[in-house]
């Protein structure tokens, strides 16, 4: 994305492409209104990077930040800003700033938590006479800013670094970057936009070569798929499908537990199955956790439910309304007085029929094998 007085941004992570449009849109007023913010500061900006420690000006601070900064022995040091009075705070992005701006590349550049601007004190626990104490010591007149940060020493220091190297960038209004696309439509600071450094090897270093006797190369998919076909006897979609997918350490760990079960069952349940019921019944079955998947199986490992239910439960598991009762299998003895029962209600009906009838009521109460047994040795 680029515009008029602009630079070109590269934004990254565009998960869904109905997001695009949002994302030019959003992008362009960020660099329209940091054009806006460069001519505010004029063409020098004087960024000096004096950083100072400011942590006794603070030892009594309200901020839990801050707090826990000084529990680690961390320190908070702080840095001018000239002329960015009232710019800091100003809105690029929906929620966000221009010291976000400055934050993102803190947080990239040094890994700390992030930093407080000026524009946004008093707040976050630090005080209105804490937030002068500052200005005073470092020199700031009424139009300039300042950042703080609190982490350890080095961190700290390199956090402000690079808060003063992205402040010095807004007299050319947008800097060249890689950027990061946000679900809102907002993109963050990833990376600079890489040079033409970049497409040379380094000469100024000697070549090392690496020990890879330790090195341990993870399994190709091919492979595994071929694994699983023949240790686990799953044909070859399955497998291939049982490869690629994320949830494959669950299905092994499901397959070595319960040994009842055909493997291919326990696949084409958590890769399929959960798949038709989304389809079919609307229902999202991605919140059954892995535990509750070793609860289903280990039902059906034990003969408390039959495979005939196996969706039903899945869908009444992913409501958080399963109750075993509800499809406790039949001992043989409940299981022929069932039978009995509908046979008497049924007594004019042909065979077929009253299997039928027989096995609609009694779905899931057993397996159709031993319900077929018992209507033929009852009939």
């Amino acid at each position: 994305v680029s515009i008029e007085s602009g630079k070109r941004i590269e934004i990254k992570g565009a998960q869904d492409l109905k997001l695009i449009p949002k994302l030019v849109q959003l992008e362009v007023e960020r660099q329209l209104n940091l054009i806006e913010i460069s001519k505010s500061l004029g063409s020098t900006i004087n960024i000096k990077k004096e950083i100072i420690d400011v942590s006794d000006l603070l030892e009594g601070c309200g901020s839990k930040i801050i707090k826990a900064c000084f529990k680690k022995d961390g320190v908070v040091y702080a840095l001018r800003l000239p002329g960015f009075s009232g710019l800091l705070g100003r809105e690029i992005s929906p929620n966000k700033r221009l010291g976000t701006e400055f934050s993102e590349r803190a947080k990239v550049k040094a890994g700390v938590g992030g930093i407080f601007h000026s524009d946004e004190l008093p707040a976050y626990g630090i005080t209105e006479e804490e937030k002068k104490a500052i200005a005073l010591e470092l020199g700031c007149s009424k139009d300039d800013g300042f950042a703080i940060v609190a982490d350890q020493k080095p961190k700290a220091e390199k956090a402000l670094q690079a808060v003063a190297e992205r402040a010095a960038m807004c007299a050319e209004g947008v800097p060249r970057e890689v950027r990061k696309a946000n679900q809102d439509g907002t993109t963050s600071f990833l990376r600079p936009m890489p040079g033409a450094a970049r497409l040379y090897p380094e000469t100024d270093v000697v070549p090392t070569r690496p020990d890879t006797r330790d090195l341990k190369i993870p399994e190709l998919i091919t492979q595994k798929a071929e694994k699983f076909r023949e240790k686990l006897n799953l044909g070859k979609d399955l497998a291939d499908k049982m490869a690629r997918s994320g949830r494959r350490e669950l299905i092994e760990d499901l397959i070595s537990k319960f040994s009842n079960i055909k493997p291919a069952f326990i696949a084409e349940t958590i890769l399929s199955t959960t798949k038709e019921i989304k389809r079919k019944f609307d229902t999202d079955v991605d919140s059954i956790t892995d535990e509750q998947y070793k609860e289903i199986f280990g039902y059906l490992d034990k003969g408390k439910i039959s495979k005939d239910v196996l969706m039903d439960v899945l869908i009444d598991y992913a409501k958080g309304k399963f109750r075993l009762e509800k499809y406790k299998m039949l001992s043989d003895q409940e299981l022929e007085k069932e039978v009995r029962r509908i046979l008497d209600e049924n007594k004019d009906l042909e065979f077929k029929k009253v299997m039928g009838v027989v096995m609609r009521k009694l779905k899931g109460k057993a397996s159709g094998k031993k319900i077929a047994e018992i209507v033929r040795k009852l009939t």
